[in-house]
């Protein structure tokens, strides 16, 4: 319903006011007269060609009623709360001026200068600190072991899922733009019926290192062209052979070695679909004839995951990340995994 325009509340009210749906005709139907009635009291104009006219009228039940009420309430609630903390937020910050402004005027102009000269080197180490982390990035996009997201899965997903994955990706990025030993980033297939599921393409685009490529992870990775439309540095780097991409995915019968190898490209899929898709990835690496692979998992750790071992995007980012800072993959699944505490 929300994909149509529609809110579970404004669907209710054209429930009660509206035209209601044919099968929803229990009262009319248990009372004859008041159907007779509503009927003779219809002005010729308003009857239409006679099937309006003996319409049923819906009416909420008590239960549905309440719900809508409570849905109405709590709606009003949040948004009084809303304007209720950015109002805090204003009175917190006006008085923070005033006592910085009271406390300016008791110092001497010795104290001044110091105070001014350590904001100043405060935001010179800021801009160094940004610089070289752009320079870092710039550099991973060049050289760095390549991880690409496939994102060609939309129509196996819902709005809440295309969510989800939003919020994945830009966990992948920070924890990429923070790390000490970077990856070379690439979004496949983000076309623009992705761009307008997220809704948020703008900020998404001063993603430092990030390629967002529209062609498909295969056709990217092996056509020798240039890359997609990542800003800045970011360019697909083509493989040499299809073979040296490696799709990940549980149901691979091959583990990945203890390190990364910089001539393949590991490719995640990106989609959430709470498992309702079993082997999809797998089918997908097999038809476009690319490597497939899973994360090692040992036993032990394998006996304390809870559920399945099936992993958000952004944590298997985390562990490919984690393995080319140097950790191992025991380490890395045991910091990613929903694992049981052992006493």
């Amino acid at each position: 319903l929300n994909l149509l325009g529609f809110s579970h509340t404004s669907l209710l009210r054209r429930l009660v006011m509206g035209s209601p749906p044919a099968e929803a005709g229990v009262e009319a139907a248990a009372s004859p007269e008041k159907s007779g009635a509503a009927a003779r009291d219809c002005k010729p104009d308003e009857a239409g060609d006679g099937a309006s006219a003996d319409a049923p009228v819906v009416t909420l039940s008590k239960s549905a009623r309440k719900k809508m009420e409570k849905r109405e309430r709590i709606a009003q609630e949040r948004k009084e709360k809303k304007a209720a903390s950015k109002e805090q937020k204003r009175k917190e910050s006006a008085q923070k001026k005033e006592e910085a402004y009271k406390l300016w005027d008791t110092l001497t102009e010795e104290e001044r200068e110091e105070r001014m000269a350590r904001k100043r080197a405060n935001i010179d180490a800021m801009r160094g600190s940004r610089d070289a982390k752009r320079a870092r990035l710039d550099e991973a996009a060049k050289t760095a072991v390549r991880v690409c997201v496939d994102l060609d899965f939309l129509n196996f997903m819902g709005e809440k899922e295309v969510n989800s994955i939003k919020t994945q990706l830009g966990y992948v990025y920070a924890s990429n733009s923070k790390a000490t030993h970077p990856l070379s980033v690439t979004f496949a297939s983000y076309t623009e019926d992705y761009e307008k599921a997220l809704r948020t393409v703008e900020s998404w685009r001063n993603w430092r290192g990030v390629c967002f490529e529209p062609r498909s992870y295969v056709d990217a990775f092996t056509d020798t062209t240039d890359g997609g439309a990542g800003g800045d540095v970011a360019r697909v780097r083509p493989v040499s052979n299809r073979t040296d991409i490696v799709y990940l995915t549980a149901d691979a019968e091959e583990e990945l070695g203890p390190t990364l190898d910089p001539t393949k490209v590991y490719v995640i899929g990106g989609i959430v679909d709470h498992n309702q898709h079993k082997g999809l990835c797998h089918s997908r690496a097999q038809r476009d004839g690319v490597s497939c692979a899973r994360i090692p998992i040992d036993a032990a750790v394998q006996a304390r995951i809870k559920g399945s071992h099936i992993f958000t995007v952004n944590h298997v980012f985390d562990m490919l990340l984690g393995v080319n800072g140097g950790s191992s993959w025991s380490a890395v699944v045991e910091q990613n995994a929903n694992l049981r505490t052992t006493e």
